[in-house]
């Protein structure tokens, strides 16, 4: 007889455990007698047990307390009928059955071909960006700055937000430690470095191009598609070394947060923009042009554009 598999799916753990059978009954409960011991306080003592024969696999209920949720069927039955790969849940552990013929996926190589994720892994990436990243916060403030004697703050900046980027690189860090007992502390700290290195980069084009065109909406649309898709992508990489979730749960997370934060972040700078027109000094930053002015227009052209307005 072809053997059966017994997955018992353990969230957060490492790895699940499996347990082989060739007999044609397997019990499963939470007392000693049973083939499959379940340490869960809402499964039985003698909770369900496993039937094949030549109609297929079958799942009987012993009376339990709880039942068997089928999850295809989304409801709780106390006989059901599956097929190898689908998954049942007693009391709060989730079970998944397989027979020996059952296909897997193929053998992922220890290597990632994808050159982008080889250079991620590799510590002189991190420590690259990170200075990329330092280099590119001093320069902002450089850039942006038109009042003397604001050196010392130019650094400050720089400082807090490469220690920003730390401490985020770190909470990402953490929470592989906990899924996956990894740390990786460098790939987490060079997705946050490119994160804010594109964004900045990306910004800086955003900028002229509305200023060139003299268009604040086109601002607007292209600050907040720049920030969405490049944040998406940064969440996924993160997600990617730090837990693991299947890929379509990743992009729905990252979306998901990444449209919280964008959401945060426009109340945020309603409230600053605000606070600003409340006070008597005007902002000390200057934005475009960064590399020269855009075409100068005659003085007829100004007037007949400024008498449409009045019109």
């Amino acid at each position: 007889m072809e053997k059966l598999v017994i997955e018992v799916i353990k969230p957060g753990k490492m790895h699940n455990e499996f347990c082989v059978f060739t007999g044609s009954t397997i019990r499963i409960g939470r007392g000693f007698n049973n083939d499959v011991i379940l340490d869960d306080a809402f499964v039985s003592s003698e909770h369900c047990e496993i039937i094949r024969d030549d109609e297929g696999i079958k799942i009987k209920d012993l009376n339990s307390k709880n039942g068997i949720y089928n999850i295809k069927a989304k409801q709780i039955q106390t006989d059901l009928a599956i097929h190898s790969g689908d998954k049942f849940i007693v009391g709060r552990t989730e079970l998944r059955v397989y027979l020996s013929s059952h296909t897997v996926k193929p053998a992922r190589p220890l290597i990632p071909r994808h050159k982008i994720i080889t250079a991620l892994r590799k510590p002189i990436t991190a420590w690259i960006l990170f200075s990329l990243l330092s280099a590119l916060a001093y320069l902002t403030g450089v850039i942006t700055t038109i009042e003397n004697g604001k050196q010392g703050q130019i650094i400050l900046t720089a400082v807090v937000i490469t220690g920003i980027m730390i401490f985020w690189a770190g909470f990402w860090a953490i929470i592989g430690w906990i899924s996956r007992h990894r740390l990786r502390f460098g790939i987490q700290l060079s997705i946050a470095c490119l994160w804010y290195i594109l964004y900045m980069l990306c910004s800086f084009i955003i900028d002229y191009a509305a200023f060139y065109f003299n268009r604040n909406l086109l601002y607007v649309i292209l600050m907040g598609l720049c920030f969405t898709m490049i944040t998406i992508l940064g969440y996924l990489g993160h997600l990617h070394f730090a837990t693991r979730m299947k890929t379509k749960t990743k992009i729905i997370s990252a979306t998901v947060i990444t449209l919280i934060m964008l959401g945060l972040s426009g109340v945020i700078m309603n409230f600053y923009h605000e606070s600003q027109y409340l006070q008597k000094e005007y902002s000390s930053s200057v934005n475009p042009p960064y590399l020269g002015n855009p075409p100068a227009h005659s003085i007829e052209e100004f007037i007949q554009k400024t008498n449409k307005i009045f019109e």
